[in-house]
């Protein structure tokens, strides 16, 4: 309910506005071997794993896991994306460099998954929260790819267009599933927490993606996300009295050295 929640507030804002740039959707079309079925169906991929699944899986998992731990194992999402694009985008293969980096990065999610939740497979239930976190990743790296093969268009068109997409899928399922109408109002608190997902993170965050794989490519898109476990840990010790650990400290070194490894061409 909460996804389905941004994801309109998202909506409300991004389609007026498209509108107002006079801009619209290609006509809708997923077969042939033109641009706007090509563009569609980029979208729908994008949508599903950069928006809808991953959504739905951070927001159960954050049931349990801390929002520092959470940012880190997402910061994987770089490594998901350096190895995708070895395999699908002929412009950015694998180096030696970025192999390394992308085997410090596994590592150091092994190392924030913990060995004893490794070994027991799911008797500790917050393995499974962590594991989903780290499919949502993994769907972030794919959504990222996806982006970077579809057809360029303004991107304000393919940022609403892959929230309308998810807002589609997504709402229905809430409605189904969880009955939003019988459950009890939210705090005021949480309508800000909502409004701020939907308006920054949702809406400014889908337009922000394109323009930003456009410009600078899907292997910088990716490595940006280094950044984001730094904040959230930052902030979830600041605002929330989270505990750092020894582990979320050597596997967020580690993940982000991964990270700045893969990239070191670039700086050096």
């Amino acid at each position: 309910t909460a996804v389905a929640a941004r994801l309109i507030i998202a909506c409300g804002i991004l389609l007026p506005y498209m509108r107002l740039q006079g801009l619209r959707f290609p006509a809708f079309a997923l077969l042939g071997n033109n641009d706007t079925a090509k563009l569609w169906s980029a979208m729908i991929i994008v949508s599903l794993l950069g928006s809808a699944i991953p959504f739905v899986l951070i927001m159960w998992a954050q049931t349990k896991v801390d929002s520092g731990l959470a940012s880190i194992i997402i910061a994987s999402a770089p490594l998901t994306t350096l190895l995708m694009a070895h395999f699908l985008v002929p412009a950015e293969r694998m180096t030696p460099l970025k192999a390394a980096g992308f085997v410090t990065g596994f590592i150091g999610v092994c190392v924030l998954l913990g060995p004893q939740a490794l070994s027991t497979l799911g008797i500790d239930e917050t393995f499974w929260h962590m594991l989903a976190i780290f499919i949502a990743a993994m769907c972030y790296g794919a959504s990222i790819i996806a982006a970077r093969l579809a057809p360029q268009t303004d991107p304000n068109v393919t940022g609403t267009l892959i929230t309308v997409i998810a807002a589609i899928v997504l709402i229905p399922l809430a409605a189904l599933f969880e009955q939003p109408w019988q459950m009890d109002l939210p705090s005021s608190t949480a309508l800000l927490c909502l409004l701020a997902l939907g308006i920054f993170s949702t809406a400014i965050g889908n337009i922000a993606f394109f323009i930003a794989i456009g410009r600078a490519g899907a292997t910088f898109v990716s490595t940006a996300n280094y950044l984001l476990p730094v904040w959230a840990v930052m902030l979830g010790v600041a605002l929330f009295g989270e505990v750092l650990t020894p582990a979320t400290l050597i596997g967020m070194a580690m993940i982000l050295g991964g990270v700045g490894l893969s990239e070191w061409r670039k700086s050096a």
